[in-house]
């Protein structure tokens, strides 16, 4: 066959592989690594350039962007698991390089920790494993494809400059990932980018996984997850924290501590504070809020709105309310819109109010904490949550001096969410058969 047809068969056929089989890009996603569960598998057939555009889209939908806050700055760090200039340069040099004799289609395959490109043959002669190497140069050889890399290149999808690994190079390296590899066997036989995933990705990935796992009873497979997602990544705080949270609520108290005691120090840990969070509620649950409050003091500073409110809360738990309350007060824009944040800084305040021997501090305290449980109430999306905040603005207006009307409204409506719940009904008749002895007593 002519090289003239058969560019008109890769570019213009419907169904090249008709003509040449072979000639598809298969993506296979496993669950673990190789010999793992397979998860789904996607065959990319028709013109050589429609399967890239549509295999680099489908790839760029794992690529899951990450920004994380930097500390003691405005702006953030962005990330993506594989960076799509990465993905594009490894598979269309795939496409470019590889032999359309052979019937064995582009192969890639999906790992929790990286993404492997594979193509057939080998290099041309001439190209040697050094040349691979991040300070190896690739020589000018002759092209396997010239003709096809000319047409990629009218498609803006190929430079044909030899610039192809170098980009991979910088690519990964602009995007916070490790190095990519490049190997090839003695025969020549193929040819295998590989692109590690970058280590949040893994982290979060992994943290899904285990999640989900928990969630539907697995909970050693939880464990064995994370545990082998730490070895990929020995610097996740993240990963250990989550250790520690499962370890304790399989009440493995001592090697939760273990792995606690072991890691609190370590300053390469990224995101150190979270295993102080995860040991710090697991000594909560356990009735032991002395051993949380010694951790809390000593805790790295979070960095996200949502480790900040649970650092608040856990103060409160911990019975460290004046702690709470500056993380709480500092940090209000951020919890502004969080319902449960808004109701736990009103109980904050309302439990300074009541230790505090100042009566105008006193007032002034549950003053705002009568705004903080009206705005939460606003914020319903919660009907327990919401009952109680009625429930609390109630025993806060009362010791206000708040017009009877408002405390019968408040305590109405903690009732009308929650008609079994003896706590307000209790209160309530405590409150009406004081505010009835009173007026007796203004009577005479």
């Amino acid at each position: 066959m002519k090289l003239q047809e058969m560019l008109l068969y890769f570019f213009f056929s419907e169904n090249p592989e008709q003509y040449f089989p072979g000639v598809q890009i298969e993506i296979v996603q496993f669950g673990d690594d190789a010999g793992g569960d397979l998860i789904e598998e996607k065959v990319f057939r028709g013109p050589i350039h429609f399967q890239l555009r549509q295999a680099l889209d489908y790839l760029n939908s794992f690529s899951t962007a990450m920004i994380k806050k930097i500390p003691g700055r405005a702006e953030a760090h962005k990330a993506v698991a594989f960076p799509y200039e990465a993905m594009e340069e490894a598979l269309v040099n795939a496409v470019y390089h590889r032999s359309y004799e052979l019937r064995e289609p582009i192969k890639v395959y999906l790992y929790p920790d990286r993404m492997e490109i594979i193509s057939y043959p080998g290099p041309v002669a001439g190209i040697e494993m050094h040349h691979l190497q991040p300070d190896g140069i690739v020589p000018p050889v002759q092209s396997r494809n010239r003709r096809i890399g000319e047409f990629l290149k009218e498609l803006d999808l190929a430079e044909g400059r030899g610039t192809g690994i170098p980009k991979i190079r910088r690519k990964m390296k602009e995007n916070g990932s490790p190095e990519p590899e490049f190997e090839f066997d003695a025969g020549r036989t193929y040819f295998r980018v590989i692109l590690p995933a970058h280590p949040q990705y893994i982290v979060i990935h992994s943290l899904r996984n285990s999640a989900h796992l928990w969630a539907t009873g697995e909970k050693k497979g939880a464990l064995a997850n994370l545990e082998q997602a730490l070895r990929r990544v020995p610097t996740s705080g993240a990963i250990i924290g989550q250790l520690i949270e499962y370890k304790a609520s399989l009440g493995e108290l001592t090697s939760a501590e273990h792995m606690f005691n072991e890691n609190k120090s370590n300053p390469e840990l990224i995101d150190r504070h979270l295993l102080f969070l995860a040991m710090a509620k697991a000594y909560l649950d356990t009735q032991n809020p002395s051993k949380a409050s010694q951790i809390l003091q000593g805790i790295p500073s979070p960095t996200t709105g949502d480790e900040l409110i649970e650092l608040a809360i856990l103060n409160k738990r911990a019975g460290l309310f004046r702690e709470a309350h500056k993380v709480f007060s500092s940090n209000f824009d951020i919890l502004r819109e969080d319902q449960k944040a808004v109701h736990e800084y009103a109980q904050t305040k309302n439990i300074l109010a009541a230790r505090e021997r100042d009566r105008y501090v006193r007032k002034r305290l549950n003053q705002e904490a009568a705004e903080l449980l009206r705005r939460a109430i606003q914020l319903s999306d919660d009907k327990v949550r919401t009952a109680w905040c009625w429930y609390d603005l109630a025993k806060t207006l009362d010791w206000l001096r708040s017009p009877e009307s408002e405390i019968l409204n408040a305590y109405n409506k903690a009732m009308e969410l929650l008609p079994d719940e003896p706590i307000f009904t209790e209160s309530y008749e405590k409150w009406r058969a004081s505010h009835e002895k009173w007026e007796k007593l203004a009577r005479r």
